[in-house]
C-alpha cells in the first residue's frame, strides 16, 4: 500500500476516528454483494475494480484479468461469488483509507481543518469516492470558508444513490457533519 504525501497532513487522531466511523458504518462482508445501488461491492464497503489492488501473494490477486473483465458474463460471476478474508478485507479497507485520507490530505494543505473535520471528510471521501469529492461543492465551500450552513447543506446532497434518496446515506451523511461540527475532540 503506498501512502500519499498529501496524508502527512492528516493526524493520526483523524485516521483513528475515521477508521471506527467506517468500521460502524460499513459492516465487514466477506463474500461479493451488490450495494444499494447495485455495485458489486466485497469487505468494509470496498467496490470491486477490473483491476484491484489486493496483496500480491493473493490467490485473489487481479492484476492478470484483462481490463473490462468485469463488463463480461464470465467476469461477473466470478467477482458476484467472490469471498475474501478478514485479513484482505482488512488490507482493502486500510487501502481505500489511504487513497481517502490522501484526498483530505491535499485538502488540509490549503485549509486548517482539526481532527474531526478530517475524519469526518475521510469518511465521507471513503464512501463517495475521490473523484467525487474533489469536484464537489463541498470542496469549494470548505475551501471558501462559506457559513456551516452551507455546509451542512452540501454534506446531506450526499443522500441519494441512483437518483433516489437513501435513509441510510442521510443518517450517514448526518453523523459525518455532526462529527465535523464538533468543536471538542473525541
Amino acid at each position: 500500500m503506498q501512502t500519499s504525501q498529501a496524508t502527512i497532513y492528516i493526524s493520526d487522531k483523524a485516521r483513528a476516528k475515521a477508521i471506527s466511523f467506517i468500521r460502524a458504518a460499513e459492516d465487514v462482508k466477506l463474500k461479493a454483494y451488490p450495494d444499494s445501488g447495485g455495485v458489486l461491492t466485497i469487505g468494509y464497503g470496498h467496490v470491486i475494480h477490473d483491476v484491484d489492488i489486493l496483496p500480491p501473494s493473493s490467490p485473489l490477486n487481479c492484476a492478470a484479468m484483462p481490463d473490462r473483465f468485469l463488463q463480461t458474463a464470465a467476469g461477473q460471476r466470478m467477482a458476484a461469488n467472490l469471498v475474501i478474508t478478514p485479513a484482505i478485507a482488512e488490507y482493502l479497507l486500510q487501502t481505500d483509507l489511504a487513497l481517502a485520507a490522501g484526498a483530505v490530505g491535499e485538502l488540509s494543505k490549503t485549509v486548517h481543518l482539526n481532527s474531526n473535520q478530517q475524519a469526518a471528510l475521510i469518511a465521507l471521501v471513503f464512501n463517495i469516492g475521490v473523484s467525487a469529492f474533489n469536484g464537489s461543492t463541498l470542496i469549494k465551500k470548505i475551501k471558501l470558508n462559506r457559513p456551516i450552513a452551507e455546509i451542512e447543506h452540501e454534506f446531506l446532497r450526499w443522500r441519494f444513490d441512483n437518483g433516489k434518496e437513501n435513509a441510510g446515506l442521510l443518517s450517514r451523511r448526518k453523523a459525518e457533519f455532526t462529527l465535523y461540527v464538533c468543536a471538542r475532540d473525541l
